[in-house]
């Protein structure tokens, strides 16, 4: 079924293989802000999921690089060329997934640090150069619990990779517990914003 987001995309001019883009008028503020001042917590985006029962870390962890892959925008990082911001977006980007085990805490304590770990990880500002602008950090309190932690920069949290966050790291993490292929994985995704950039230019 074709989401809005896939509707609206069909507006914005995409360029298959392009490495390179303009910045939207949205993410131009988000840099001239960054460059300021480093954008932490007030400005990212932070998301934590508690997930119940038994679960792959490798699994999750390819699920999660599966989803970078498919959306440009999770692979992009912010130069300056000729005084202006450009968007690139990297090929081979692997985002981490950092696993924390804190089984070894008393209840109470395990709780209050994993809070704490989410605040952290909330907080921390990110490199727009160097990327990458998505960050994620798994926190194991027992063995059938887990929080997941996710954290992105606002310059790179458009609609369809959020949802693309929401909606397809389940079903690619279940299909990499399985050894099967996420299949639509293959498939790029572009970005509202690259392509929204190219054409607020035109």
């Amino acid at each position: 079924m074709e989401t809005r987001a896939d509707k609206s995309a069909k507006a914005i001019p995409q360029a298959a293989g392009r490495t390179s883009w303009p910045v939207s008028f949205a993410q131009n503020r988000m840099w001239l802000l960054d460059r300021l001042q480093p954008l932490g917590q007030a400005y990212n985006l932070a998301r934590m999921a508690r997930l119940h029962g038994l679960l792959d870390h490798d699994a999750l962890r390819g699920a999660l690089n599966d989803v970078v892959q498919r959306h440009d925008v999770l692979r992009s990082r912010y130069e300056v060329e000729n005084g202006e911001p450009v968007c690139r977006v990297g090929a081979g980007l692997v985002v981490a997934l950092e696993v924390e085990d804190l089984g070894a805490l008393p209840q109470d304590e395990r709780t209050e640090m994993a809070h704490r770990r989410s605040r952290e990880e909330a907080q921390m500002a990110f490199d727009l150069q160097r990327g990458p602008l998505v960050r994620a950090r798994l926190l194991r309190l027992t063995e059938d619990e887990h929080w997941l932690l996710l954290t992105l920069h606002p310059i790179v949290a458009d609609e369809r990779a959020l949802a693309g966050l929401r909606t397809e790291l389940p079903p690619f993490s279940a299909s990499r517990h399985t050894g099967q292929n996420a299949g639509p994985c293959a498939l790029r995704c572009p970005s509202h914003e690259t392509g929204r950039g190219h054409a607020q230019r035109q």
